[in-house]
């Protein structure tokens, strides 16, 4: 996981060199990056667990 944010988030965030110190355009730009993709990340999580919660009740019906 976090070698899929340094992925996308580093690359479009971080892009002048000249300085070894981020700028303040690139540490809010990685902030925002990385709070969207960790709220991603949760969603994505509660979603698997309401399909596998909805699968698991289908399964326990008698037929």
């Amino acid at each position: 996981m976090f070698s899929s944010l340094v992925d996308g988030c580093f690359s479009p965030c971080v892009d002048d060199f000249s300085s070894k110190a981020l700028s303040g355009r690139e540490t809010g730009c990685l902030s925002r990056c990385v709070q969207k993709s960790m709220a991603a990340t949760a969603r994505m999580s509660e979603r698997f667990q309401e399909n596998n919660a909805a699968m698991s009740a289908q399964q326990q019906q008698p037929r």
